[in-house]
């Protein structure tokens, strides 16, 4: 019994570059060998070992990939304090051309800071004036990651409140403006919110109609 094959495409090099007399034994040889592989008796010893050694080898590549992960973390840190470093030789910190990183701040540390002497000024009942001194402040409450900033001397009993998204976006203005300083106003849209963490935050000051960020802490300024 004859059959016909078809062979298209690449394969079909294959099939010229093999001399006519030896192409039957070719197909011969695949067929068996095509034939042993489906045939081939289920052994589930060997198969429990193969699943163990891809087991190993996964466990392998999680590990080499943690540690990755916690290299990477300590070169974040190093250029994050090689960038502290630079940005002392800028006043304000204000960043340039040649060093275009100099609004770096995280966030999460920025708001723990915050919060720390926030929760001070709260115990502690201290009152703050707006930038004009018509308007005073102070920290009413704090629950749940909000903070309460009650007007002083206004009929409005109801707090400014706001939360760590409302810093995240005052945060980012400072990335955004390519400088470590932003105008009074520009910070953040509510007078109340800007004028409580600027007098709160350890490395926020006000320096004429700008607020500046300082990358080392105000010790003892409030």
């Amino acid at each position: 019994m004859k059959k016909s094959i078809y062979v298209s495409g690449p394969d079909i090099k294959i099939w010229n570059g093999i001399p006519s007399g030896d192409r039957s034994e070719v197909i011969k040889k695949a067929l068996r060998s095509y034939w042993e592989e489906m045939n081939k008796p289920f052994k589930p010893d060997e198969v429990i070992k193969k699943l163990n050694e891809l087991v190993d080898l996964k466990n392998h590549y999680d590990a080499v990939a943690g540690e990755f992960e916690s290299k990477v973390g300590d070169l974040d840190h190093e250029i994050y304090e090689l960038k502290n470093k630079l940005r002392k030789v800028e006043k304000f910190g204000i960043g340039s051309e040649e060093y275009p990183w100099a609004t770096f701040i995280d966030v999460k540390l920025f708001w723990k800071q915050f919060l720390e002497s926030a929760e001070k000024h709260f115990q502690e009942d201290i009152c703050f004036d707006s930038p004009s001194g018509r308007t005073g402040y102070r920290v009413q409450n704090i629950v749940d990651g909000k903070v309460m900033i009650e007007r002083l001397g206004t009929r409005s009993k109801k707090p400014s409140t706001f939360t760590f998204s409302t810093i995240e976006r005052a945060v980012r203005r400072f990335q955004k403006s390519g400088k470590d300083a932003v105008e009074v106003g520009g910070f953040m849209p509510v007078l109340a919110q800007e004028c409580a963490v600027v007098e709160i935050h350890p490395n926020l000051r006000r320096v004429g109609s700008w607020i500046v960020y300082n990358h080392e802490r105000n010790e003892g300024i409030l």
